[in-house]
C-alpha cells in the first residue's frame, strides 16, 4: 500500500472507518442486546448509521491524522473511540450520573469493537 500517495491512503482509511464502523458497531450492539431476545439485527445496523456515523467518522479522522504523523497504532482508534464516546455521553445524557452510566454502557463497547475492527482493516493503509 505504500505505493499509493499518502493523501489517498488517508482518505481511503477514513472512508473505511466511516462506512464499516457503524454496521460493525451495530452488530456488536445487536449481539449484546438484540440477539438474546431474538430481535432482528436490521434495526441495530440501520440505527448505527444515525447514532454512530459521526463517531465513526471522527475516530477515522483522528486515526488518520495520527497515522499521517507516524503514530499508527491500534491504541489511537481505541483512545479516539473512548474519548468521543465520553464526549457524546456528556453531551446527551445530561447531569444524571445514572443515565450517563447507562448510555456509556450501551455506546462504548460497540464503538471500541468497531474501532478495533476498522483498525485491522486499515492498518496497512496507515503504515508509513
Amino acid at each position: 500500500m505504500r505505493h499509493l500517495p499518502k493523501l489517498v491512503r488517508f482518505t481511503c482509511g477514513v472512508l473505511v472507518f466511516a462506512i464499516v464502523g457503524p454496521p460493525a458497531g451495530g452488530m456488536v450492539a445487536w449481539l449484546g442486546m438484540g440477539a438474546p431476545t431474538m430481535r432482528s439485527p436490521l434495526p441495530f445496523i440501520a440505527g448505527a448509521w444515525l447514532e454512530g456515523g459521526a463517531l465513526a467518522l471522527g475516530v477515522g479522522l483522528l486515526t488518520g491524522i495520527a497515522a499521517w504523523f507516524g503514530r499508527a497504532s491500534w491504541l489511537v482508534p481505541v483512545a479516539a473511540a473512548a474519548l468521543l464516546c465520553a464526549i457524546f455521553v456528556l453531551a446527551t445524557a445530561g447531569p444524571d450520573w445514572a443515565i450517563m452510566l447507562r448510555v456509556a454502557l450501551v455506546f462504548t463497547p460497540p464503538a471500541l469493537a468497531a474501532a478495533i475492527a476498522c483498525w485491522l482493516l486499515t492498518r496497512r493503509l496507515f503504515e508509513n
